[in-house]
C-alpha cells in the first residue's frame, strides 16, 4: 500500500485508540496536521484558549517535516499505541468522533469570536476589538472602568495586552490603569505579553513600572521561572 493509503488508515484507526494521554493526541493532531496541511498556516491561538494554543504548539513543532515524513512517523506513532493494528484494514469510525482531548484528533475547533452589535459591546469588548476611540469615550464618561473587572476577573489592560493593541495598551496606562493588576490566576499583564510573546508591550509595561517578580497562582514568575513554596 501507498503511505498515504495507510496513513487515511491509521488516521481512522487513532479515533478509536483507548487509554492515550492528551500529550499524546497533541503528537498525533499536530502530526497529521502537518500531513495534512503543511506548515502551521494559522495565528497563534489567544492566551486564554489553552487547548487551542496547545495544538497549535503542536502543529508549529512539525513545521521542519515534509508532509510525506509527517505521514510515517504518524503511522508509527500508531502503530507504538497498538501494536496489533493491521495497518491495511479500514477502521469503522464516525466523522469527527472526539477524542482523549474533546476534539477529533482530525480537527482543530478554532472558531471566531462571534461579533457583537456595537451597541451591546462593554470596554472589554473594545479592547479586544482594539478600538481606542470608543474605549476613551467609554473611560471619558465614567473613569471606574480603568479598573474594571470581567470574565476571569481580567482587566481592560488584561485584554488590550492579550490582543497586542499596544496603542490601547499605552492609553490605558496613561489614564491610571495599575499595570500590576492580577487575574483570577494572579496573573498580571505582564504575565500575559510574555507568554504571547508581544515584546513591544513587555517592553513598555516594564517602563510603566510593571513588577517581574509577582508570581502567580502556580508559583510562576512572568517569564516563566518556577518559584518553590
Amino acid at each position: 500500500m501507498e503511505t498515504e493509503d495507510i496513513f487515511k488508515n491509521a488516521s481512522n484507526h487513532a479515533r478509536t485508540l483507548k487509554n492515550v494521554s492528551e500529550d499524546d493526541m497533541l503528537l498525533l493532531y499536530g502530526l497529521y496536521k502537518q500531513a495534512n496541511e503543511g506548515v502551521c498556516n494559522i495565528d497563534k491561538p489567544y492566551f486564554w484558549d489553552f487547548t487551542a494554543a496547545a495544538k497549535w504548539k503542536s502543529w508549529k513543532s512539525f513545521s521542519n517535516l515534509s508532509r510525506e515524513e509527517a505521514q510515517r512517523q504518524y503511522i508509527c506513532l500508531v502503530k507504538n499505541f497498538d501494536p496489533e493494528w493491521d495497518e491495511t484494514t479500514v477502521t469503522e469510525t464516525q466523522n469527527d468522533k472526539p477524542s482523549g482531548m474533546g476534539v477529533s484528533v482530525s480537527t482543530m475547533a478554532y472558531e471566531d469570536e462571534k461579533e457583537i452589535p456595537d451597541k451591546d459591546k462593554t470596554v472589554f469588548d473594545w479592547c479586544k476589538f482594539g478600538d481606542l476611540d470608543q474605549i476613551s469615550l467609554l473611560i471619558k464618561n465614567n473613569k471606574k472602568l480603568i479598573h474594571a473587572r470581567g470574565d476571569n476577573y481580567l482587566s481592560p489592560l488584561h485584554w488590550a495586552v492579550d490582543r497586542g493593541h499596544i496603542n490601547i495598551v499605552q492609553y490605558l496606562i496613561d489614564v491610571g490603569c495599575d499595570v500590576n493588576l492580577q487575574d483570577e490566576d494572579g496573573k498580571t499583564p505582564l504575565h500575559y505579553a510574555a507568554t504571547c510573546e508581544h515584546e513591544d508591550i513587555v517592553k513598555l509595561l516594564l517602563k510603566s513600572g510593571a513588577d517581574q517578580m509577582i508570581k502567580d497562582t502556580d508559583g510562576n514568575l512572568p517569564f516563566g521561572s518556577v518559584i518553590g513554596s
